[in-house]
């Protein structure tokens, strides 16, 4: 069972390897209901293609030590996924000084202040 977050990309590949030989749980979150949230983001990113927005919002005492979360990671990677657009774990920090809509990006996630997690599935 693997609950802690931050993997790069090889470490992912790794515990993917793992996973065909032995049982791996692999969340970031092991909170049942979470983990039932994160289907039913998949689900609802699905039937609601196209012209629709996704912004997570997550706050947290002033101590949290990883901002964005892996759970709000993961819902971000979800989406993106759903909506086969390309997730960036490298999202663009602010958006102070610029006015308007957000602009659609190939990035599909930006991170607007310290604790939110925003963005857009184009």
């Amino acid at each position: 069972m693997i609950g802690t977050t931050g993997f790069d990309e090889a470490g992912r590949r790794q515990i993917e390897q793992a996973a065909r030989s032995v049982p791996v749980v692999f969340s970031p979150n092991m909170s049942v209901g979470v983990n039932v949230a994160f289907r039913l983001v998949e689900l609802a990113a699905r039937m609601l293609s196209g012209d629709f927005d996704v912004e997570i919002i997550e706050a947290h005492h002033r101590d949290k030590v990883d901002a964005p979360s892996g759970t709000a990671l993961r819902l971000g990677e979800l989406v993106a996924s759903a909506q086969a657009v390309r997730c960036s774990r490298s999202p663009v920090h602010g958006r102070h000084g610029l006015t308007g809509p957000r602009p659609r990006a190939a990035s599909a996630f930006r991170l607007y202040a310290a604790a939110t997690w925003s963005g857009t599935t184009r």
